[in-house]
């Protein structure tokens, strides 16, 4: 997971009274107020490439490339509906997509509907991360919890969100590419959504391995003119629009204690061209 800027509204989800957006929040609301089960329109689908282009094509919450093998989602970060809470994280099946061993509990029949159509509320996702693994969770560290959920309860959420946390102060790899949660949100997230399942650690190891060996050939470097070079590898290799980038900017958080920004600066001081923007 990599820390993004959320792009900028679009017209349809701007707070005119005559867009269909607009319409559809008002027949949610009033089912909500007839004490009735909501129904909702699809309306965000039409927002799916805004969020992909300015995700790079990234899974939110894996980071790996989405559209090459996957239509992707928009995933609601709260969910709309029902509201799941987590028992048992489970595995990923042996040589398979699903989930196994995992348990969950509906918690709420009514989810944050406010929020369905909000543009705050988007994340664009791969399947497996949307509709096997995070579902409809949404770990609080409240408990009990708000039943059902209500927008005038404040909550502290425990999943991270990569438009509004920085996942780097979250998470810490191992030369392997193996992903452990640093802190109550990281662990929480890992858990919600699988980011130590099999398929993804082994899709991260390669990268992981990469980066560990450069940091290594740093600390023996007898030539110090080398460590330019070395730096710009480990530039590419967490640059925004890679995969896997999240992880690579938390290794160099965890073993050299460097914020990317320095790492950026470093280079742009030394003339290295076409920098990206930070984050």
């Amino acid at each position: 997971m990599i820390q993004c800027i959320r792009p900028p509204v679009q017209p349809d989800f701007l707070p005119r009274s005559d867009s269909p957006v607009q319409q559809a929040r008002r027949r949610v609301e009033d089912a909500i107020q007839a004490g009735q089960k909501p129904i909702f329109r699809n309306l965000w689908k039409k927002c799916k490439h805004v969020f992909a282009r300015n995700q790079h094509y990234k899974c939110g919450y894996c980071e790996s490339i989405v559209l090459a093998t996957d239509f992707g989602d928009i995933d609601h970060f709260a969910p709309k509906g029902e509201v799941h809470e987590l028992n048992a994280p489970g595995r990923e099946a042996d040589h398979m997509s699903k989930v196994v061993g995992r348990s969950c509990a509906i918690v709420s029949d009514r989810g944050y509907w406010w929020l369905a159509y909000d543009w705050n509320n988007y994340i664009f996702s791969c399947k497996l991360c949307n509709t096997a693994w995070k579902l409809s969770l949404f770990p609080v560290r409240e408990s009990p919890r708000q039943i059902p959920p209500d927008p005038a309860v404040t909550e502290t959420r425990l999943l991270l969100n990569p438009f509004e946390d920085a996942p780097v102060l979250h998470f810490e790899f191992s030369e392997f590419g193996q992903i452990r949660g640093k802190t109550d949100k990281g662990r929480a997230t890992v858990a919600v959504c699988g980011l130590d399942r099999l398929s993804l650690f082994r899709k991260r190891r390669e990268k992981a391995q990469l980066v560990f060996g450069l940091l290594k050939e740093m600390l023996v470097l007898a030539n110090r003119d080398d460590e330019p070079m070395l730096i710009k590898k480990i530039y590419e290799m967490g640059k925004q629009e890679n995969e896997h980038a999240g992880m690579v900017r938390s290794i160099i958080a965890n073993e050299l204690g460097l914020d990317w920004d320095l790492i950026e600066e470093y280079l742009r001081i030394s003339g290295y061209p076409n920098l990206g923007t930070h984050p």
